[in-house]
């Protein structure tokens, strides 16, 4: 029969989750939502994001005073299945990516305007890095003829060192932070499942999808990025760090309804393992840039 309905499974076919409308047919006849499942896949979260990324609409006005103000409200909405309203939770991230990246590339322009480029000074022996321990001996056990792979590697990882080593401060924190800058997409999107898995295990009782829980997750980092990027334009020191945790208190305690005590002990818990989490990920990954790059 040629009617436009999802086949059996794909939707429950109750009322829209969005207004509460009978739907008919594929999409709900009083705001348009398309009717399914109120629990989606990584898929389809994914397939969103990349369907919006580039639109501009008003979703995006609707969406900006409950994800700064309303900390969670966005997740439970969207775990809901009331999403027509707001945008993609991927969306958000993508948005707090390029604002971060914008503001810090300004801020940087700034501070550095009017300051002439340092030049590369011949290396002084006395600020040599000694990797012979960072490296375990392996460069001062090579043998001038070793030309393997493991040779060849740890020659180069030891050019790079002495190569930073060389430089002028001001052009070596140059380096290390257009590494971090090129890497921060990366970190951002490892630290997203990482939350979501401490989310799953600190609420391990709760009968929960673990895309629910990226839905959060992917939440916090976009506001993470968003305080980060007002920071880096209005310096005030202390404030980024109270936003985050206020942030992540009223979330969780929003999102899973749990007692003000609960909620703190495991807010505490979350805060102290993702701040370990992005030190060790920034780290990696200003090595890998430096290496690299």
């Amino acid at each position: 029969m040629g009617t436009d309905t999802e086949p059996a499974g794909d939707a429950d076919r109750g009322a829209c989750h969005n207004c509460g409308m009978s739907p008919v047919g594929r999409y709900c006849s009083a705001c348009g939502q398309k009717h399914r499942a109120a629990r989606v896949s990584s898929w389809t979260l994914l397939g969103e994001a990349l369907s919006e990324t580039f639109s501009i609409d008003s979703r995006i006005g609707r969406t900006v005073v409950p994800f700064l103000f309303r900390p969670g409200l966005l997740a439970v909405e969207y775990n809901a299945g009331r999403r027509v309203h707001y945008s993609a939770p991927l969306r958000l991230l993508l948005l707090g990516i390029v604002l971060f990246l914008s503001t810090t590339l300004v801020s940087i322009a700034a501070n550095e305007s009017g300051v002439a480029t340092p030049t590369v000074q011949q290396e002084d022996p006395a600020f040599r890095v000694d990797l012979t321990d960072l490296l375990s001996g392996e460069v001062a056990a090579l043998s001038p003829d070793d030309d393997g792979l493991r040779a060849r590697i740890v020659r180069h990882v030891d050019g790079r060192f002495q190569e930073l080593a060389g430089l002028p401060p001001r052009e070596a924190s140059r380096r290390i932070r257009d590494a971090l800058i090129d890497q921060l997409p990366k970190v951002a999107f490892f630290i997203i499942p990482f939350i979501a898995a401490l989310l799953k295990l600190l609420y391990v009782r709760r009968e929960t999808f673990f895309v629910e829980h990226l839905v959060f997750a992917t939440h916090y980092v976009a506001f993470s990025l968003t305080v980060f990027a007002v920071q880096s334009l209005l310096p005030l020191p202390g404030i980024a760090f109270i936003a985050l945790v206020v942030y992540l208190v009223a979330g969780i305690g929003r999102v899973f309804e749990q007692g003000w005590g609960g909620t703190l002990l495991k807010s505490s818990v979350m805060f102290a393992a993702m701040v370990t989490a992005v030190t060790l990920l920034s780290g990696v990954a200003i090595l890998l840039g430096v290496l690299i790059g």
